[in-house]
Order: C-alpha cells, then structure tokens, then sequence
C-alpha cells in the first residue's frame, strides 16, 4: 500500500492531478522528482527511501499543525459564540454582576469543550 496519495502516479512521472490540496500536491511533486532522480541514478534507493521518509514525517507534521491550528479556530469560534450576550451586557453596562455572568459564560463554555474533547 503506498504512504502517499497518488503515490504509483507519480513513480510513473505522470502530471499534477487535480483536487490535490497543497499539502499532497507538494508531496506528489516531491515524490515524483525523487522517483526521476532514483530511475536516473542520481541517488541511491537508501538515500531515496530515506529523503521519502523525511517527506512523510514533514507531511504528517503539516497535517498535525493544520488540525491543531483547525482545532483552535473552533475553540475560539465556541468560545465567542457562547459568550456573546454576556459579552454584550457587560460592554452595554460593564457591571460586576455583569462581570461575574461574563465570567460563567466562559467557564461554562470551557467545560462544555472539555466535555466534548
């Protein structure tokens, strides 16, 4: 089973398809300029297999960034939406007990994160 999508296309040189996101594009363009490289003897099949394992742990640690930078849009986005009447009154009339009601809503909205996580 291959460790890259449209992995055996781009063994065979064949060109860019598309719906790739840029993440798999690159790594299409990367594998299939190493697949060049090896068929030409430019490089070793260890110095390939090993540039080919780099490419995947650079790919896993992009997808990891993007789900964790996904992850906290939607805490954020959570977050603002839970707390917007709260917000609202305390700015309208910023209050202690307003204050406090602000305070509830997020920590409402907190756990109702952790609950789901």
């Amino acid at each position: 089973m291959p460790e890259f999508l449209r992995e055996e296309d781009a063994a065979r040189g064949a060109p860019l398809p598309d719906g790739l996101d840029m993440v798999d594009a690159c790594c299409y363009m990367a594998l299939r300029g190493l697949y060049v490289m090896f068929q030409l003897g430019m490089i070793s099949r260890e110095e390939a297999a090993a540039e080919k394992q780099r490419l995947k742990k650079l790919r896993d640690d992009t997808r990891r960034q993007q789900r964790f930078e996904r992850d906290v849009a939607q805490t954020r986005w959570g977050l603002i939406k839970a707390t917007e009447a709260a917000r609202s009154r305390f700015r309208l009339e910023p209050t202690v007990e307003h204050g406090f009601d602000l305070c509830a809503a997020i920590d409402g909205a907190k756990r109702r994160r952790e609950a789901t996580a």
